[in-house]
Formats: structure tokens, C-alpha cells, sequence
């Protein structure tokens, strides 16, 4: 999905086709101006959401405020939380009748300890559900079965 933003109704003026230009360019300045100050990688715009992030932004009005520090790191965590645990539980439904397969990949963080991942790749994609310490457990079978 690509931004399209069209023409107001009524009959566009030159000047409307000139401040939308102005405002279309300082915009795009600014998106750039932040991307390389904070070293995104590039292949960000490459990502499926990236697109969508930018037309939902662009249908705001003008006059809207971007979210703060408070509102992305509570609020809108939340939210996103929520949303990604019902998605995950409507998967666990389709998991209960079509099977699922478990993964574990173990490896040891930059403190030393022994860390397990768990991932459950069922028909819909893979997913993440679990990572824990295990570095004072002993890996065997009956340990990851249980």
C-alpha cells in the first residue's frame, strides 16, 4: 500500500497545489532528517508496515500531535500488547485442531548464563512465546519436556 493523497474537493488552486507541495516537501525533510540522525537502517522502508505507518499518519490532520515518550512507552504499548496476546490466542485456537510443532534453540548471553528459546511454528508462521535462564538446570530431555 503506497501514500496517495488526492486533490481537496471543490477545485485545487494554484496556491493549494503550491502550500501542498511545500508541506509534501518539509515533511519528506523531516522524515529524512530523523532517519539519519538516529541511524535507521534503510531497509526499514522496505518492512510491510512501513507503508502503512506513513498513510495513517498522512490521513491525521495537520493540527494532530505525535505521540510522546509517555504515550509510546505505556498507552500504546498496551494496546499493542493486547492486540499481539489476541492474536496469538485466536492462533492457539487453530493450534488445538491443526497441530503445532515446538522449537528450542538454547545459547548463552553476554553474562555467561545459559538462556532457552522456545518458538512454536504452527501452520499460520512462527512464533515466540518464551525465553528463560536455565543456567542452573541441567539441559536434558526430561528438563525441556517439562
Amino acid at each position: 500500500m503506497r501514500c496517495v493523497v488526492f486533490a481537496p474537493l471543490g477545485g485545487q488552486t494554484i496556491l493549494d497545489g503550491i502550500a501542498y507541495k511545500d508541506k509534501f516537501k518539509e515533511a519528506r525533510n523531516t522524515m529524512g532528517n530523523v532517519w539519519y540522525y538516529y541511524d535507521i537502517p534503510f531497509n526499514m522502508a522496505n518492512l510491510p508496515y512501513w507503508d502503512y505507518i506513513v498513510a495513517t499518519i498522512a490521513a491525521c490532520d495537520f493540527g494532530s500531535k505525535a505521540s510522546n515518550y509517555h504515550n509510546l512507552r505505556v498507552p500504546i504499548l498496551d494496546e499493542v500488547v493486547t492486540n499481539i496476546r489476541s492474536v496469538i490466542d485466536d492462533q492457539r485456537k487453530i493450534w488445538r485442531k491443526k497441530g503445532y510443532n515446538i522449537l528450542s534453540d538454547g545459547w548463552k548471553d553476554r553474562s555467561g548464563r545459559d538462556l532457552l528459546n522456545f518458538l512454536v511454528s504452527p501452520l499460520g508462521g512462527l512464533i515466540f512465546p518464551n525465553s528463560m535462564d536455565t543456567s542452573k538446570n541441567k539441559k536434558n530431555g526430561d528438563y525441556l519436556f517439562n
